[in-house]
């Protein structure tokens, strides 16, 4: 592995995927790793609107919520260094992947929808899983949502420069160690 190329390199690490991939997990490990600050832009968006995300999406709506997101996001870039995890919609437009990369390395977190499901299918704080009364989605339904939202995000996922499975691991440790190779190897 080339540490000093990994320790001179000054952009920022973006992490990117569909909800429920554990970006933050994987996220906050890797900073440690790489001795660099992190940040979840979804804590961040919340810190800023001193409202929690189901709150945001509740009283304005997503368009409000997706705007926030873009200027919190637009605003990190200009004046954070570090690991950054997104939010699973955060990739929005081409526009928005061309930024990140200008700005940094974006690294696209993948795991099967399956697991995915698994992981976050009764998880009330997060507002795409919920019908509109506010009630869970049932589980056909829900697989059947999120598989659609998924596969319209994917093509701006893939763009990434790098892209790791994390079932093809079997620990956080693991991933971020591996990412850490690849992340030297490519600057």
């Amino acid at each position: 592995m080339d540490s000093y190329r990994l320790k001179k390199y000054d952009g920022s690490i973006y992490l990117c995927g569909f909800m429920g991939t554990g970006k933050s997990s994987v996220g906050i490990q890797l900073a440690k790793a790489l001795d660099q600050a992190f940040k979840d832009l979804d804590t961040e968006i919340i810190r800023k609107a001193e409202l929690s995300i189901p709150e945001i999406f509740e009283r304005q709506g997503e368009d409000v919520f997706r705007k926030l997101e873009w200027k919190t996001l637009y605003e990190l870039t200009q004046n954070y260094k570090g690991v950054l995890s997104l939010g699973g919609g955060s990739l929005q437009s081409q526009n928005i992947v061309d930024h990140l990369k200008l700005y940094g390395l974006l690294i696209f977190i993948e795991t099967p929808i399956s697991e995915i499901v698994h992981r976050i299918g009764d998880d009330q704080n997060r507002p795409l899983l919920r019908n509109e009364d506010g009630s869970i989605k049932e589980s056909s339904k829900l697989m059947q949502d999120l598989l659609a939202l998924y596969e319209k995000r994917l093509p701006l996922y893939e763009q990434a420069q790098i892209k790791i499975t994390t079932t093809d691991f079997s620990s956080i440790e693991e991933i971020v160690a591996d990412l850490k190779e690849r992340i030297a190897r490519y600057v």
